[in-house]
């Protein structure tokens, strides 16, 4: 068998192979409306004091990545840019926070303007709602 057959042999094989893989292949991408309730969703349980793993129990159910709310940091206020931005199959999201009890280090140094906290989340609509705020 020459090398050519060969070739051609294991390319096939490998086109037969793919599609019978695990899964039924990656997410498709989030759905931007999709994205911006299921964030704006979370974040308001987390303003009304809900657990980030009390939306595991919603319907459909939100998984929530976000160190600060499961460290008991309480969000005070919140504002969603309005636009968004593909991040491999998530959309990412520019947020402002202004939280409370969150040992963030320096004061700013103007003490006396109401500033929040600028942080990036990304979400998920497939196959599963998911909210991760990155390190």
């Amino acid at each position: 068998m020459s090398r050519k057959h060969v070739l051609v042999l294991a390319a096939g094989a490998l086109a037969m192979w793919g599609p019978a893989g695990c899964g039924s292949g990656p997410p498709r991408p989030a759905d931007p409306t999709v994205a911006r309730q299921t964030l704006e969703h979370a974040l308001s349980a987390w303003k009304e004091g809900k657990t980030a793993d009390s939306l595991k129990g919603e319907s459909p159910p939100i998984v929530v990545s976000d160190y600060a709310w499961r460290n008991g940091v309480r969000l005070v206020r919140y504002e969603i840019a309005p636009d968004d931005r593909g991040a491999g199959a998530d959309r990412s999201f520019q947020v402002v926070l202004w939280l409370e009890g969150e040992k963030a280090g320096p004061r700013p140094r103007n003490k006396g303007k109401d500033q929040g906290k600028k942080v990036e989340y990304n979400v998920g609509t497939d196959p599963i709602l998911t909210v991760v705020r990155p390190f």
